[in-house]
């Protein structure tokens, strides 16, 4: 389908957003940003998927800006948009429903639709959707927050666990997914550890390490780092109830991010 001059120039509003945003320059790349929406606006809905995954791209390209930026808020706001959009799309999260629409895509011709995508491609999107989600309503609210972030991050696991057991080329996309939410579930924790509740952070680490081991083995890295946390929250459980509170949860946090970072908890 060619390209109207409106596309075109929010395809190039968001490069540019894209290119300012990996030079650094976050307010830059927010300014084109505000300049691919208002284009978006103008356009007005037109029911085509090439318009539709613009606009999901524009409002996660924003949400990841508004992160670097510290508004954490409205960048949960605009994660939200651009789910809600892949929602009205048709995104499905039940494997067994993606597995029968799958089956209907393909016995049923849909000429009138050419561009949209397969079922699978669309679940996906929305899946690592709720991730990102996920993750920012874990660094905003922090234990307030950890029952949407289980729920969205296992709604999307299962997605990507789907995915990879009928096509092994997923497997590294589930992989990485399983990271993200580790990831999420990770900082949910450490929020329990600063208002110092060990026995729930110990709790929610005590599951990350079986989920890690049970999926990659015990000498995998991410296993390994998982067990080191386990430990020095353990030891730091005990360092509270002596009496060094403030030093030592300081002392967790800045090694524990380190550590962490470096096994590759980090949103991908």
């Amino acid at each position: 389908m060619r390209m109207n001059k409106f596309e075109r120039r929010i395809a190039r509003y968001n490069d540019r957003s894209t290119a300012a945003f990996e030079a650094e320059n976050f307010s830059r790349a927010l300014r084109y940003n505000d300049r691919a929406l208002a284009l978006l606006a103008a356009l007005g809905a037109t029911g085509e998927w090439d318009v539709a995954s613009a606009e999901v791209d524009i409002y996660l390209n924003r949400s990841t800006v508004l992160h670097k930026l510290g508004r954490i808020a409205e960048a949960i706001a605009a994660a939200r948009s651009a789910l809600a959009i892949l929602t009205d799309l048709g995104a499905l999260d039940d494997p067994v429903m993606i597995g029968l629409s799958a089956i209907a895509v393909r016995t049923v011709s849909s000429p009138t639709d050419l561009a949209a995508p397969d079922v699978l491609t669309l679940a996906l999107a929305a899946a690592r959707a709720k991730l990102w989600l996920a993750t920012l309503l874990a660094l905003d609210s922090g234990t307030v927050g950890a029952a949407e972030v289980d729920a969205l991050g296992q709604s999307a696991l299962a997605v990507y666990a789907f995915a990879a057991d009928i096509d092994s080329s997923y497997k590294d996309d589930w992989e990485t997914a399983f990271t993200n939410f580790a990831l999420a579930r990770l900082i949910v924790g450490h929020a329990h550890i600063s208002s110092r509740d060990t026995r729930a952070a110990i709790t929610i680490y005590e599951q990350l390490l079986s989920d890690c081991r049970r999926q990659f083995g015990a000498e995998d890295i991410r296993t390994v780092t998982m067990r080191v946390q386990l430990a020095e929250a353990r030891v730091l459980e005990y360092e509270i109830r002596r009496g060094d509170a403030q030093v030592a949860i300081a002392k967790f946090e800045e090694e524990s991010f380190d550590n962490l970072r470096n096994a590759g908890f980090e949103f991908r």
